[in-house]
């Protein structure tokens, strides 16, 4: 074998090596991202899960007619912590490596009922907005038709919007879901808007970015995992809908879901 033959060969290897270590790197960094976000999910719905089991344990609509009820109560609230404590290392764990976007799963075209969805997530979340003192209500338009989509995907988009419009409004502010039919671009619409404390136009593109803190969230306390709205974002794309985030600081955020095909 020639030298020249033998460098061809062994620059085919290296290349062929290569490729290899960055498809390792690519799956492996896209699997802790995916676990992330996983954990992120189920954080919100243990988040819920503490907030109702505090109100069993705390009897606060009446005392309970049997003593094991309350013991029951506090079993869930201190077993919800233990599951919130692994979210929390698993979503650190994570956001200590520098992540790609997970390759997603194909996104379903069912019948949803919207309005089951937007009541669903609403009630789902009553216990934080009763905590933080913050007015929840939703608005559908009489016409709002079933709408062809992604159901477990629209919850969760539905269920971050409407947790995060929560979290960043204050004591007294109100956060309004709306369903509307837009005849004249043929669209339907979802719309979460509050009048909380907002974010600046310069800081709007960050926010986007998965793992983000601003400083002001930061300032108020948030112990989010900065992935939200980038989970958000990959959902509606998913979806085939667009994702549009207006805000401005101290006045408050709208966020709408765009589907034109439906």
């Amino acid at each position: 074998m020639t030298d020249k033959s033998s460098k061809t060969l062994l620059k085919k290897a290296e290349t062929a090596l290569e490729a290899a270590i960055e498809e390792n790197k690519r799956v492996r960094l896209s699997n802790a991202q995916r676990m992330g976000e996983i954990a992120h999910e189920i954080k919100n719905a243990l988040n819920s899960m503490m907030g109702f089991s505090e109100i069993l344990k705390n009897e606060q609509f009446g005392a309970h007619s049997d003593p094991r009820y309350k013991e029951y109560a506090d079993f869930i609230y201190e077993s919800t912590q233990h599951l919130l404590q692994i979210c929390e290392r698993e979503l650190t764990e994570s956001k200590n490596q520098n992540l790609v976007n997970a390759q997603p799963l194909p996104a379903q075209k069912i019948d949803v009922d919207v309005n089951d969805v937007i009541g669903t997530t609403i009630t789902g979340l009553s216990s934080l907005a009763d905590e933080l003192e913050v007015d929840i209500k939703f608005q559908i338009d009489e016409d709002f038709p079933i709408l062809k989509t992604d159901p477990a995907r629209l919850r969760q988009v539905l269920h971050n919007l409407v947790s995060n419009a929560i979290k960043f409004t204050p004591k007294g502010g109100h956060v309004c879901v709306k369903a509307i039919v837009d005849r004249e671009e043929g669209a339907l619409i979802l719309v979460v808007k509050d009048n909380g404390f907002g974010v600046s136009a310069e800081d709007i593109l960050k926010i986007m970015e998965p793992f983000a803190q601003i400083e002001d969230m930061e300032k108020r306390g948030d112990q989010g995992s900065g992935l939200g709205l980038p989970i958000v974002k990959r959902l509606v794309d998913e979806m085939g809908a667009e994702l549009e985030f207006r805000s401005r600081k101290n006045v408050g955020t709208m966020v709408t879901v765009k589907f034109s095909d439906y």
